[in-house]
């Protein structure tokens, strides 16, 4: 029975607490420093000056999960559907594909390897408290995420000419997709705002895959997380009247009247970066390992990205595991019986279907170095207990 003294919070919800807090410290230094990049730039420091705030945002949350994280986070392994169980083993059996090269070489691709396969398991581990805890959690990197939006239009001032200061357009515009995506894991107004801001923000940087996956998780958010009705109906017409109402700034927004841009930014003009990563996999057919491909040679293509890395028999493997875990994410809303469960699942949904869309833009799937990478694995490798009510022990 609890008491008038008996103030203090269970070791539960401590331990998930302090998991929240360093998680949001991770994400705070994967893209509050971004509002420096022009001042870091013009001092020839902006990589060693980022890559500092990574790995301090890094190894205080793998610190904090070891101490403070959910207990035997290796329990949460055993919640793994094939599919992610298949994802984790190549990644781990990857390790292999690390010797060769320099010395030097070997020895970090091991070590980002390890890394990866850590962090996995501490967001796994995270999915294992009650749904109210984790809606707060991925809420508050949402509020984070605000937060910086706040700072950076106050430090730069508005958006001109796609620039919110020396931010690139697509890094602002992943920042506000992962925002975005975790807002919809927790009501209320103050989430409501973080999405206004972020689909807006995406907008004034003409962003286009951040604005489509923002309507993405927005559109499967609203399928899987309540019966289709009147409110659905009566967003699609408003969707199409403002269409057709304002062309002009649709045009706009998208970009589609620049003779610059219009399409050659998309999936068209990438076609020689997708060529190189073509040549690169038929080269190297086995995979060259976790973070060892140049950059030139990825095509900024996550899926081509991961085909070098993991070869084609483990990237592929990865891709359709991807492709299942999506389509049971999908489908799994229905199944939940709780209004909050039913969020959460038709969140992550969203938040996974978002994801896959935008990473034909981004690097890398996985990345320990980008909120785009972050959010994809803390969605990807999510798992639920029987009893979502109680944390593992």
């Amino acid at each position: 029975m609890r008491t008038a003294f008996s103030t203090a919070k269970p070791p539960g919800l401590r331990r998930s607490t302090a998991l929240s807090l360093s998680l949001w410290a991770w994400c705070a230094c994967l893209f509050f420093p971004l509002a420096s990049v022009d001042v870091w730039a013009a001092e020839g420091a902006i990589i060693p000056l980022y890559q500092m705030y990574q790995v301090a945002g890094l190894s205080q949350f793998i610190l904090v999960s070891l101490v403070a994280g959910p207990a035997r986070p290796v329990r949460a392994l055993a919640l793994y559907n094939p599919f992610q169980a298949a994802i984790f083993a190549v990644i781990l059996l990857s390790i292999g594909l690390q010797l060769h090269g320099r010395e030097i070489a070997v020895l970090e691709g091991i070590t980002y390897t390890l890394l990866l396969l850590a962090v996995i398991v501490c967001f796994s581990a995270l999915w294992t408290v009650p749904d109210n805890e984790l809606a707060d959690c991925f809420g508050g990197i949402a509020v984070t995420v605000l937060i910086f939006c706040a700072y950076a239009i106050a430090v730069h001032g508005w958006p001109v000419e796609r620039r919110l200061g020396g931010i690139h357009p697509n890094m602002l515009g992943s920042v506000m997709l992962a925002g975005f995506v975790f807002s919809q894991f927790r009501p209320g107004y103050v989430m409501v705002a973080a999405r206004l801001t972020c689909f807006v923000l995406a907008t004034a940087v003409s962003s286009r895959f951040a604005m489509v996956g923002c309507a993405l998780a927005f559109l499967v958010f609203e399928v899987t997380s309540r019966r289709l009705g009147g409110r659905l109906a009566l967003l699609a017409f408003a969707a199409v009247a403002a269409a057709l109402l304002f062309p002009d700034m649709l045009f706009g927004m998208l970009a589609l009247d620049d003779p610059e841009r219009n399409l050659n930014s998309g999936f068209t003009g990438r076609d020689e970066q997708w060529a190189r990563a073509m040549a690169a996999i038929a080269e190297s057919p086995f995979g060259l390992g976790f973070k060892r491909p140049d950059t030139e040679q990825a095509g900024h293509n996550g899926f081509l990205r991961t085909l070098i890395e993991f070869g084609v028999i483990g990237g592929s493997l990865i891709v359709a595991a991807l492709a299942a875990i999506v389509a049971k994410a999908l489908a799994k809303p229905a199944t939940s019986r709780d209004p909050e469960g039913r969020r959460i699942a038709a969140a992550r949904a969203g938040g996974l279907t978002a994801l896959t869309f935008a990473s034909f833009f981004q690097p890398q799937l996985f990345n320990l170095g980008d909120i785009h990478g972050l959010t994809m694995m803390l969605l990807l490798f999510g798992v639920r207990p029987c009893r979502s009510n109680r944390m593992l022990d």
